[in-house]
């Protein structure tokens, strides 16, 4: 681990993912129970907002690098281009997780808890990525289809000149859909909820960029810096805070709100790159961020084929399998990937 001024990878940021990834896990071992830690699944919208503030950041540097304006349609084209990119290099996980997910599903209709019918009609839907489309066996997978239909149309915003009226636009937009349209459509992983809530979580990182900016212009003491260092640190500390309440909990929205205002303020100083976390470079971290979104993906049906184990097993014991089995289930997925990308390149010299 060291400290590094220059451009690196946010190793920090890597850590944070790693640790949403298992809470997701943890979140999802639960099966429902009305216990605590009900809000978990807010960690989704950390993602969201991860991937709206590099996405934009990409795009910033497009124009930044552009001679002239672009027109319409080589913006709509570079919007797609990045879309399938994305697509292109999460495709691997994507197709291990599906057959993973099938071979639970395929046990279960043996067993008689599903319907082969059923099984197999949502197949095609899920290959093309539209599972979060049809709310049929809902699971993790839903994000990446949510994030895949609605990144080329944020791509498109994402490549306009007018900074400011997009940063005003995306925070009305994000205001007016967190703290009212939420209450009305809610947060669910399928139909038109689920791509509202994908298309607001990544405008969350439009609006991210801009603060983070205005922050990193601050010419801050020691002083101020170790305030905001804190102020880091405390905010992802107190975001896991907030998301233990039940749902059983009274005023179960002032916890959800406090907890997207806990990840805005995280992710903004963060960002800024004002604070000693930001500069920290670890090989270590660095690979945690890499297997995050494989553990996101896979964990859902290890932990069904788990529980379809013919033997009894203890809370806690069924609860350190799940997130032990799928951790190194996500280490080997991503080595194997990797190493055949890499014969792949080998080949191609």
């Amino acid at each position: 681990m060291k400290i590094v001024d220059g451009k690196h990878r946010a190793s920090m940021l890597g850590m944070a993912k790693f640790i949403a990834a298992v809470a997701i896990t943890y979140f999802h071992a639960l099966n429902g129970t009305h216990g605590n830690w009900s809000l978990l699944y807010l960690l989704v919208e950390f993602f969201f907002f991860v991937t709206g503030y590099y996405t934009y950041k990409h795009f910033q540097t497009v124009i930044g690098n552009d001679s002239e304006r672009a027109t319409v349609e080589t913006k709509v084209k570079r919007a797609l281009k990045y879309t399938v990119s994305k697509i292109k290099g999460l495709l691997p996980y994507i197709i291990i997780a599906i057959v993973l997910r099938y071979i639970a599903v395929l046990y279960s209709v043996r067993i008689g808890q599903t319907s082969l019918v059923d099984a197999l009609c949502n197949l095609p839907f899920e290959i093309t990525l539209l599972g979060s489309q049809t709310g049929w066996f809902s699971w993790p997978l839903w994000f990446i289809s949510a994030m895949v239909i609605v990144m080329p149309l944020f791509c498109f915003i994402a490549q306009s000149r007018s900074k400011w009226l997009t940063f005003m636009m995306c925070l009305l937009s994000c205001i007016v859909y967190y703290f009212s349209v939420v209450n009305v459509v809610g947060l669910s992983a399928s139909g038109f909820s689920a791509l509202l809530r994908a298309f607001a979580g990544m405008m969350t990182g439009v609006v991210i960029y801009v603060f983070a900016g205005q922050v990193n212009k601050l010419r801050l003491s020691k002083f101020k810096k170790a305030i905001i260092q804190t102020v880091e640190i405390l905010s992802f500390c107190m975001a896991f805070v907030f998301m233990y309440p039940s749902d059983m909990t009274s005023n179960l929205s002032i916890y959800r709100n406090l907890v997207y205002m806990s990840f805005f303020v995280f992710l903004v100083v963060f960002m800024s790159g004002q604070t000693i976390t930001s500069k920290l470079s670890c090989k270590t971290m660095d690979f945690l961020e890499k297997i995050s979104m494989v553990l996101f993906m896979v964990h859902f049906p290890i932990m069904s084929l788990i529980d379809f184990l013919p033997i009894a097993l203890a809370y806690q014991t069924r609860m350190v399998l799940i997130i032990g089995v799928s951790v190194f289930a996500s280490i080997i997925t991503y080595c194997a990937v990797d190493y055949v990308k890499v014969l792949r390149r080998i080949e191609s010299c």
